[in-house]
């Protein structure tokens, strides 16, 4: 899960999303929440930097943020038994990557 709230956050989402499928060798799915409409909107029908499908939606009444605490573009790693395996903010791509790469490789035994 890929949280994005602005524009601007949904272009670094569509670049993480990107280097999660790369490095989970798309055995990840990746959807991103957006806080606002203009956002969600900007991002509907949206694709990944390499192209694959990324679906986005709107959370306007805040739930997802405040169930899940993120404060700016922030990535959640939710294998299926539903527990959070990892929390990535900020979401930058050099810190992203290997933080994603170590969690993905706990969770998969890369």
């Amino acid at each position: 899960m890929l949280y994005a709230d602005s524009t601007e956050a949904l272009a670094g989402c569509r670049e993480a999303a990107a280097t999660f499928h790369r490095l989970a060798r798309d055995n990840v799915t990746a959807y991103v929440v957006t806080r606002t409409q203009a956002t969600a909107q900007a991002g509907g029908g949206q694709t990944d930097a390499d192209g694959r499908h990324l679906p986005v939606f709107q959370d306007g009444a805040a739930q997802f943020e405040r169930l899940y605490g993120v404060e700016g573009p922030t990535a959640l790693l939710i294998p299926p038994d539903g527990y959070l395996s990892a929390r990535l903010s900020p979401l930058t791509t050099e810190g992203t990557v290997s933080a994603l790469s170590d969690a993905l490789g706990r969770l998969f035994r890369l």
